[in-house]
């Protein structure tokens, strides 16, 4: 409802991010150490998850992404982080703020490699497309 989404993409967009923020636990859980890798891994879910449904929706995979990558977005870090350094305890706010880092780069490079894969797919799909297309009216001629 915040992110003004046609009510038949709620339920889509809160699966989505239970499911990436199920990946985020597991990955903190059960496989790796830190905070880094677990956020990667759930932004890139989430980010598949997206796209894919995305295309199953006909709707832009950032009205599916936003929602889903919610419960990753790290308050309580940047909320600490901010509180100690107006207290100037700069390394209590220090580490909060390497935390904070850490979700966000985990974020940004989850997100971004996704997509980009995905874009090089459409590029490659699109480059064949053309390329049939011009063979075909080539073959009209």
């Amino acid at each position: 409802m915040l992110f003004r989404l046609r009510r038949e993409l709620f339920l889509p967009a809160c699966f989505g991010g239970m499911l990436g923020w199920g990946v985020y636990l597991i990955g903190t859980g059960l496989i790796w150490d830190g905070i880094f890798m677990p956020t990667f891994a759930a932004s890139a879910f989430a980010a598949v998850y997206s796209e894919q449904l995305a295309i199953r929706l006909r709707v832009p995979a950032t009205v599916l992404f936003i929602p889903a990558v919610v419960p990753l977005i790290p308050g309580s870090c940047l909320y600490y982080t901010m509180s100690y350094a107006v207290r100037k305890e700069w390394e209590q706010a220090g580490a909060y703020w390497y935390l904070t880092i850490q979700y966000a780069l985990g974020i940004a490079i989850g997100m971004s490699l996704v997509y980009a894969i995905y874009q090089m797919r459409r590029n490659i799909h699109d480059r064949i497309s053309d390329k049939q297309s011009e063979r075909s009216a080539r073959g009209a001629e």
